[in-house]
Formats: C-alpha cells, structure tokens, sequence
C-alpha cells in the first residue's frame, strides 16, 4: 500500500530524527560512575546570524521620511533638520492653520506624524539589544497589549501593523531593521462643533504609516515595499506535549543528580519573564535536586492553531539565542529543530544551559553543581546536552509527534 505524500513525509521526518538520535546516542564519553553513560555535545555552525546592529550616526536626517510624504499627509509639519531618532510633524486644518497642539475649535482637523527609531544602544538589564528588538515586533507582545497586529512583508526585517485609536491615537507600524526598531504613528483628531471629536480613520491612517516607514526604511538601506501578505498553514505542531519530569529516564537522572529527589520547579526567570509578556505561553519545569541541579522546562502555546504555533516557538527561540549571546553561545547539531548551549548564563555563574526548539515547544535544559562545589564548563555543559538528547528522543517519539 502506497502511503498519501503528507504522511510519506511525515514518516519519513520522525524516522530522520529517530536517526539522528540514534547517532548522537552512540557518541559516547566514558566517566566514571555507575548508570547512563553521558553524550558529548555535538557543536556545529551558528545558523542564525548575529543582527546587524545601528548607531546614531547611521539614522538620517528627519528619520528619513521624505519631504513629500510629510506635505501629503502632514502639510505644514516641521521635525527640525537636526533631529534623526524622533521626529514629528504636526499639522492643522492642513496647514492653513498654524499651532503646536492648541486647542482646537469646531471644524478643525488635527493630524501627527510621528517615528521613533531605537538602535538598541541601552538593552534591558540581562537582555541584548537584539533580544529586545525581537521582542518588540512579537505578535503576542500585543496581543497583550490589547491589540493585535497584522504582519506586513516587504519592510525591513519583518513588521507589524495595528489600529488602534484607544491605545495609539490611530495607526501604528512598527518594523525591525536588524537590532534598530522604528516606530511610525499616524494620529489625530476631527473636531466638530456639535459632536465629539473623531480619531483620523484607517483609510486615512493606513496609507500615511505605510508611506512614512518606507521612505524610513529606504534611508536605513532596508527592503522599503510594504504589503500584506496572509499567513497560510504553518508546520505541525507536536499532537500531545508531554510533562517534563516523563522526558528524562531515570538511569539518566541518576546518572547527573544521584539521590535527586524528583519534584516539579518554578520556571526559570527568562521563561517567566516570557510568560508573563506574550500572550497564551504556558509553561511547565522539572527538577532534580542534590549535590548536583539538573531541570529541564517545557514552553508553549496551547492555544495556538497550526498558521501560529511553529512561527511563534521559533521567534522565542530567537529572542533566547541573541540574549545568551553574550555568554558564548555555541550551536548545536543533531538537537531539534534549532538548537544552542551556553556555560555561565546570569544569575548563576556556573551553571551549563542547553535550549532547543522542536517544532511549537522551547525545551530548556540546566545542569550545575552546588554553590561551593561548582563543575568544570565541559562537565556542566555534556550532562546538560546529555538530559536534552533524551528529552528530544522522548518528544519525537510516535506518541507525541
């Protein structure tokens, strides 16, 4: 019998990775010790390339937006030559009426045009500039705000477009050029003399943001076409996410954490951190605790349908590879989709980090030793890779893939 092309290539994904695990799991480094023997790290080249990060001296004057943009739709606004990283045009009554934000009387019509650009130069404390200029074009990060957005192509890196005269006055798009994060609003107000005032409407609103971030886009030598683009079906997610305490044998364990006392833990900062941002993260931590640490924490969406899941897990993942950066990232082979070890991540010094994607789930692994009996970085860093290689052979295994 002749299997459909969907599952064909489905059966032949998992048996792919059962292989690959099946490699790993043969290259052996001999300690001493009884139990599971350990799996060196298997490190390979960095696929995700550091982003190109801007100064103040790269941003053009008055942000780049061009002249006739600002007279089509903000006639009479002035930003001031010398200014690069904010700048604003206000306009009224197009520009027969000339005042910086008074009052307005019945009939007048109000329009600002605004763009903050963001070079990352001050990242947030244990955060990289990259990280955060991820984390500001997070779909998640505003559905939490209040107001999803819609992903625009052709502009930048990627970019993110809303409406909504609650929260922005009118319309918003925000788009990444590298670890430089521009930021164009198109606000305002009609004010008429017998009713209240009405907030400027998207079709008037739309064109103005998509016109001001490419003339941005273009000054910062980015793609400057923006369009949108819908989304179509995504990869697979993984049917059933398992517990995190199921994914590592118990010979393993004993092996890394002899005498452990088995006990699910509170989520490590950088995850929660996640969890409490983005909207729908859940996420689930195991730990084994004695004279050695060893955890491994599970991240996902659960409410996530097949266009979003794998899209958005591999935006997290980004956002943790550019902030472990600064620790000596070093990419890993054979692990996942997507994967990266780390030695000496803050707030502990000493303790061995191994994050790696599969498919919609983040899996964070820790390994360390106790406060005043810290391990070696090779010790700390192969009982780390070796609890993930058996978490990824538990979750690419049949009853969860």
């Amino acid at each position: 019998m002749r299997l459909p092309v969907s599952r064909r290539t489905r059966v032949i994904a998992a048996l792919a990775a059962a292989v690959a695990v099946a490699v790993v799991l043969t290259v052996l480094v001999r300690g001493g010790g009884a139990g599971a023997p350990l799996v060196a790290p298997r490190y390979g080249p960095d696929p995700v390339p550091a982003l190109r990060t801007l100064s103040a001296h790269d941003l053009p004057p008055r942000c780049g937006v061009r002249a006739a943009t600002v007279r089509r739709y903000a006639p009479g606004g002035h930003a001031g030559a010398g200014r690069r990283a904010h700048c604003q045009w206000y306009s009224l009554n197009a520009g027969r009426k000339r005042c910086g934000f008074c009052p307005s009387n019945g009939g007048d019509r109000e329009r600002v045009l605004e763009v903050v650009i963001s070079t990352g130069t001050t990242p947030t404390l244990g955060r990289s500039a990259g990280g955060d200029a991820l984390r500001a074009l997070d779909p998640a990060g505003l559905v939490t705000a209040g107001t999803p957005g819609r992903t625009v192509t052709g502009l930048g890196d990627e970019a993110l477009y809303r409406y909504s005269p609650a929260l922005d006055g009118g319309a918003t798009l925000t788009f990444r050029v590298g670890a430089a994060v521009a930021t164009v609003t198109y606000s305002g107000r009609d004010f008429f003399t017998h009713r209240m005032p009405g907030e400027v409407p998207e079709k008037s609103a739309k064109p103005a943001v998509l016109a001001a971030a490419a003339d941005v886009a273009g000054a910062l030598h980015a793609r400057a076409r923006p369009a949108f683009t819908p989304a179509g079906p995504g990869p697979v997610p993984l049917r059933h996410v398992p517990r995190p305490c199921d994914l590592v044998p118990g010979a393993v364990a004993g092996r890394l954490a002899a005498h452990a006392t088995r006990t699910r833990a509170p989520v490590p900062p950088a995850i929660a951190a996640a969890v409490a941002t983005q909207s729908g993260l859940a996420a689930d931590t195991c730990a084994w605790d004695a004279a050695r640490h060893l955890s491994v924490t599970l991240a996902w969406r659960p409410d996530r349908g097949r266009t979003l899941a794998v899209p958005e897990a591999t935006r997290l993942y980004r956002e943790s590879h550019e902030d472990a950066r600064a620790t000596g990232v070093r990419a890993l082979r054979d692990l996942g989709d997507q994967a990266y070890a780390a030695y000496g991540a803050p707030p502990d010094q000493r303790t061995a980090e191994v994050t790696y994607r599969y498919r919609d789930v983040i899996v964070l692994v820790t390994y360390s030793g106790a406060t005043d009996a810290p391990l070696p970085r090779a010790t700390a860093l192969t009982g780390a890779y070796t609890a993930a290689v058996h978490t990824f052979a538990a979750l690419s295994g049949s009853g969860h893939a």
